[in-house]
């Protein structure tokens, strides 16, 4: 058992490290996913979408890459975040027409008015991967270890149910809100942190370096979302149905 002061000493390292990873985060993204006003948006050509570095959105951007054929779509822009925070911000700000988006988040946003619309669920895999030099090898192993996610969902409600499942209460688990994925990927592999949940590629790749997956699961809790501005504009909304039949197609 870890000594208090060794916990505290550990959790203020950790708080540093997030909050200049957050900075970071905030730097990167505001090149990527700039405020965009609907008169700007209606202007372009373009269909804006915004995306989380998971495999499931690579999968929807490869689907219709030079996709000459179907001159239903119009061109599309995919704008990468690296966390489900920024795309609220994006969400909040009407910067894109389209956002991947996790049900339990969006259940947050109370105007009616800027709570965007399910369009298609898309599942998505997520695992929970254990630094390597831990010796995590079962859910009742992550009491008092530090385990990296997003508050407020699906990752947060999965984990919960693993721990009520093993008999292990949630409290004994410090749960970090480490928002970027990039962040959470980097912070496990240097022994920062002692597990986190992932999306592949990023759960793979550690994986690949030799860390345990202790366990994976795929959430339903995840989808493709239109804005209210967007679903009211009938070309839009008929663009953005078009682009779930295309993508349900491919898979």
């Amino acid at each position: 058992m870890k000594s208090f002061s060794h916990i505290k000493l550990c959790l203020y390292a950790l708080f540093i490290t997030c909050m200049f990873g957050a900075c970071i985060s905030t730097e990167q993204n505001s090149s990527l996913a700039h405020s965009v006003s609907d008169g700007d948006m209606a202007a372009s050509s373009a269909m804006r979408i915004s995306v989380l570095p998971i495999a499931e959105c690579h999968a929807l951007q490869e689907s219709v890459k030079g996709n000459n054929h179907d001159v239903t779509l119009p061109p599309l822009e995919f704008i990468m975040h690296e966390s489900m925070m920024d795309l609220d911000t994006s969400i909040l700000s009407a910067s894109s027409h389209i956002y991947i988006a996790d049900s339990l988040r969006i259940c947050r946003i109370a105007e009616d008015s800027v709570r965007p619309i399910l369009l298609m669920a898309l599942p998505v895999k997520l695992s929970l991967v254990c630094n390597k030099n831990k010796h995590i090898d079962s859910i009742p192993d992550l009491r008092t270890r530090i385990v990296a996610i997003t508050r407020w969902s699906q990752l947060e409600h999965w984990i919960n149910q693993l721990a009520h499942g093993a008999s292990v209460d949630t409290a004994d688990i410090y749960q970090a809100q480490i928002n970027s994925i990039p962040l959470r990927f980097t912070m496990l592999r240097d022994s920062l942190i002692d597990a986190a949940i992932l999306p592949d590629p990023w759960a793979d790749s550690l994986v690949a370096l030799g860390h345990t997956r202790l366990c994976d699961t795929t959430v339903y809790g995840m989808g493709l979302y239109i804005t209210p501005s967007a679903a009211k504009d009938s070309i839009l909304r008929c663009h953005a149905q078009q682009l779930c039949r295309h993508y349900s197609k491919q898979k």
